[in-house]
């Protein structure tokens, strides 16, 4: 076991069910792990769009590597390239890849860390939420005060 203390907090890790999965080679292992990094994701997909020779300057790989990784992934079904609106420097189309989460193992961390992000998130709501109704209750207080001082004024001047 390693561990990176400096990358602990950004570190993404991945399943024993990604690591251990013999349909996937140790190359394609190490790519996938590198595209992680250079992909959006949700509960389904990793997503990139970068292009095959911004993906082989990022990961350090030639472009023949991630084309043959690319292609490689694609036969075994766990990645799919879809169409998009975007070009490279040359004019040439740059398809978005999308690796399935569910097929690598993924998916499933991926929602644990969702899961521990909303419990953070509704954390924060609450106390959030806590602090306005404090906040409103001493408005109301302020607002009856005024309302109270108002009338008393309005009393005097018309000696009720």
């Amino acid at each position: 076991m390693y561990k990176f203390k400096d990358l602990l907090k950004d570190f993404e890790r991945f399943t024993p069910a990604f690591l251990d999965n013999p349909d996937i080679t140790p190359e394609e292992k190490a790519y996938l792990i590198g595209l992680h990094s250079q992909s959006f994701k949700n509960e389904d997909f990793a997503i990139t769009t970068y292009s095959n020779k911004q993906l082989a300057n990022n990961l350090n790989m030639s472009i023949r590597n991630v084309q043959r990784y690319n292609k490689s992934l694609q036969e075994k079904e766990i990645m799919t390239e879809i169409a998009t609106s975007l070009n490279d420097e040359a004019g040439f189309n740059i398809p978005a890849k999308a690796i399935d989460m569910h097929k690598i193992g993924q998916a499933i961390l991926y929602i644990n860390k969702r899961v521990d992000n909303h419990e953070d998130r509704i954390t924060n709501l609450e106390k959030m939420l806590e602090m306005a109704l404090k906040e409103n209750k001493s408005l109301k207080k302020e607002n009856e005060l005024l309302r109270n001082s108002k009338e008393v004024e309005y009393q005097k001047e018309y000696k009720f």
